[in-house]
């Protein structure tokens, strides 16, 4: 997975694969964010690109994913070859799918029971955002 994801670094936009990483650090140096944007693999969709994102706990509530979000956001108006910019978050994650909706992201899809966590069962929520100019 790791050699995976330090390939996509260093491949171009629109090569199969490819990726773009935003990282958050603190004042001792520590990553306490990051975000990332890949090539959707599918079949003629290379216009649209899949955003993944993470804050550190101890961290949430900073602006961090907000800013990691307009600086990411801001990468995709920027290139004309991105359109769309897709997600999906986990039903239960409340405050970053208010985060999404906050910053234009809307709700498209959603997959019924796409995990069970002890025993429960969590919903996954597709969300995108039209980033063209």
């Amino acid at each position: 997975m790791k050699s995976k994801f330090e390939d996509g670094l260093e491949k171009e936009f629109g090569e199969n694969g490819w990726r773009r990483t935003w990282l958050a650090i603190n004042q001792e140096n520590n990553i306490v964010g990051h975000a990332d944007i890949r090539s959707n693999n599918q079949l003629n969709a290379g216009h649209r690109v899949v955003l993944g994102m993470g804050v550190d706990n101890n961290y949430r509530r900073q602006k961090i994913g907000f800013n990691l979000l307009v600086d990411i956001i801001n990468y995709c108006k920027a290139n004309p070859k991105i359109s769309w910019l897709d997600l999906e978050v986990i039903s239960s994650n409340t405050k970053a799918k208010s985060l999404y909706e906050k910053i234009g992201f809307r709700q498209v899809g959603l997959t019924e029971d796409m995990f069970r966590i002890d025993n429960i069962s969590y919903d996954y929520i597709c969300m995108t955002l039209n980033v063209e100019n």
